[in-house]
């Protein structure tokens, strides 16, 4: 999910009817890794049920997942948890993925959800916030469509301050702090290391499969974000940090 607001999303597609990047990930982790649910991304079995008993999704509640992909994270949170959820990508492609059981899917922005104010009780958007070009703009606007009470969780890579510049550096607690939110919680996802860099470590490996499974275009997209983040791996840490409208 990005704020280019386009219509389709070609390298989605791509990536959907793939079943190589969901192999290479449940290699990376093992029984963590939630194959059914095949997230385009870091999230665990772990990670997912702390997300629901920090977040206290209840049934009757309203759940917005922010960058849904196919929707499958939020429903199985939704269903787990007894929630109504509303799923929203900026990608028709990824849209038309999008699993029975999801009541309200939509086409929107970061910055731009087209939800009422103070609309939802509780909110996600797990490793899809890097894909945002402003990333303070989508925590106003998420800021907005919480009601006064309501909690979030994002799931993120961050660049650690005192390893880079810091105009390189990602500090989530800050922005969400700018924004307007309270941060709760902010820690490093434990035993997050060794898999995600497993993960990337496959793509490269596997650059010639992901070649002829994906098409050259799409996989140089992703061989590219794997060598990016593997030169520079001792850099980053990957985040959940849980929050609430005040």
């Amino acid at each position: 999910m990005t704020e280019a607001g386009a219509d389709d999303d070609p390298a989605y597609a791509v990536i959907a009817r793939s079943d190589l990047l969901p192999r290479l990930a449940e290699e990376a982790f093992g029984a963590e890794y939630p194959r059914e649910l095949r997230p385009y991304g870091f999230t665990t079995w772990s990670l997912l049920r702390e997300i629901g008993q920090r977040l206290g999704i209840r049934t009757g509640r309203t759940l917005l997942d922010l960058g849904t992909g196919d929707g499958s994270i939020g429903l199985w949170l939704a269903q787990e948890y007894g929630a109504r959820l509303i799923a929203l990508d900026f990608s028709a492609e990824a849209l038309r993925a999008v699993r029975r059981g999801v009541r309200e899917p939509g086409q929107a922005t970061f910055t731009d959800t087209g939800l009422a104010a103070g609309s939802v009780d509780a909110a996600v958007c797990l490793d899809a916030l890097r894909y945002c070009s402003d990333q303070p703009g989508a925590l106003r606007e998420l800021r907005r469509v919480l009601r006064p009470g309501g909690l979030f969780a994002l799931s993120a890579l961050e660049t650690v301050a005192d390893a880079v510049p810091d105009e390189d550096a990602t500090d989530y607690r800050r922005l969400v702090t700018d924004a307007g939110l309270l941060v709760l919680h902010h820690a490093e996802v434990s035993g997050w290391r060794e898999p995600i860099r497993r993960n990337f470590e496959l793509w490269v490996a596997n650059a010639d499969r992901l070649r002829a499974e994906l098409g050259p275009a799409v996989a140089t997209r992703l061989l590219d974000e794997a060598a990016g983040v593997l030169a520079r791996f001792a850099e980053h840490r990957y985040v959940l940090v849980v929050g609430a409208r005040p």
